[in-house]
């Protein structure tokens, strides 16, 4: 009997590049700034790549969980590279094979454990990675 491998989404490479690149332009919280000078938003200034930490890791999922579903074609397990950037506001975004999984603005005891582990949750799930999302 043949087993079925899992697909596997991406490469590492690129899921670090589109990851970086979407964390620094759009996804992190911006800096905080206590004099904004005119025409700039207060939250106005990108973190740069010196200031963030970044994880990168192999994790197999059940594709449905990872939540984009026009990648990973049928229900099967898929291997997908899993990007965690830091900010240095302390937020968090993940990626999975270099898209947006989740935006945590305030992580857990509970989310700093399963990163450990390079363990993470999917994105149904994800609500529990979030302080500021656990209390409403």
């Amino acid at each position: 009997m043949d087993t079925i491998k899992p697909i596997r989404v991406g490469n590492p490479v690129d899921s670090l590049r589109e990851s970086l690149q979407l964390a620094l332009s759009r996804d992190l919280l911006g800096h905080r700034m206590e004099c904004v000078p005119e025409g700039f938003e207060p939250e106005g200034m990108r973190p740069t790549l010196n200031e963030c930490r970044v994880c990168l890791f192999e994790q197999l999922w059940l594709s449905a969980a990872l939540g984009f579903p026009r990648q990973v074609p049928n229900p099967r397990e898929a291997v997908a590279y899993t990007v965690v950037v830091i900010g240095p506001r302390n937020d968090v975004c993940v990626y999975f094979a270099g898209e947006l999984a989740y935006h945590i603005k305030q992580p857990t005891t509970f989310f700093w454990t399963d990163l450990t582990w390079n363990r993470l949750q999917p994105v149904v799930d994800a609500a529990e990675y979030d302080v500021l999302r656990l209390r409403t």
